[in-house]
């Protein structure tokens, strides 16, 4: 029996360190960011793309003069639960709209995600996404906005106003027609932007006060079972990973559209 209690309890603080030292290194400013570039066209060849969704986009993006230019893997790490992060984009871009469109899911069935992204050689970069409408972020050197739509042209020019109030600034432009201007200027850009010490402050108080809702619980309704606490406690950390994916799951479907028709201004 005592060695069943402490293989639980031994699990028990094994899960809590999984979920809770992410956070806890990202609050402290250990989070990594790292933009691989695969500067190959024929890799995001509308041909080889089998998804649906992802085709169809492409196609409303070749029509605004958008040319394939490859992938870029945005690795992270230590984000929110996460120890590490990967996170594959096709990538097409075009000098003439200045700007780079870049198309990813964050999680398996996550609707997809369309983010333009505007780089200048002084690695200030601009983003505008059709998701997080509500998050905003300006500093000097990176600027995201969001506008929540299916219309790939709505979103160009959503985001072009933004990148003209940067330009008024004397910032200069990047190239959109190499891939690796993108990857550079995300990875100068990406780890300080990732680093928000309110939200892995929230992440690391959850990922603590679930699994001690869990020892308390368990405590004092089977106080007569000992096992019954690092059961608990193992519980309310599964209840805390289960919480974070269903809202993250919930949060995409509320705040993305995913794509029904061809967009109006592209008939």
């Amino acid at each position: 029996m005592l060695a069943v209690l402490g293989t639980l309890w031994i699990l028990a603080g094994l899960l809590i360190l999984w979920t809770a030292l992410p956070p806890l290194l990202a609050l402290l400013g250990m989070t990594r960011h790292y933009a691989r570039c695969d500067a190959d066209p024929t890799r995001v060849a509308v041909e080889n793309w089998n998804d649906p969704d992802e085709a169809f986009i492409h196609e409303q993006l070749s029509l605004l003069g958008m040319e394939p230019l490859g992938n870029v893997d945005e690795e992270i790490w230590f984000l929110a639960v996460h120890w590490f992060k990967r996170i594959p984009i096709k990538v097409l871009g075009s000098d003439e709209h200045n700007c780079f469109a870049c198309l990813y899911r964050l999680f398996p069935n996550d609707p997809l995600r369309i983010s333009l992204a505007t780089c200048f050689e002084d690695g200030c970069l601009v983003w505008t996404g059709n998701y997080l409408e509500d998050f905003k972020k300006i500093d000097s050197k990176y600027i995201r906005s969001g506008i929540r739509t299916d219309d790939v042209a709505e979103l160009l020019r959503q985001h072009q106003k933004a990148v003209a109030a940067v330009r008024t600034e004397g910032h200069a432009l990047g190239r959109h027609d190499d891939i690796t201007t993108l990857a550079r200027t995300m990875s100068s850009s990406g780890a300080k932007h990732l680093r928000m010490p309110a939200l892995h402050f929230n992440f690391l108080l959850a990922a603590l006060a679930l699994p001690a809702v869990g020892y308390w619980f368990a405590g004092e309704r089977f106080e007569a079972i000992p096992w019954m606490t690092p059961v608990g406690v193992l519980a309310g950390s599964v209840a805390w990973l289960i919480f974070f994916y269903c809202c993250l799951i919930n949060m995409a479907k509320d705040q993305i559209i995913e794509p029904q028709e061809q967009s109006p201004a592209l008939r």
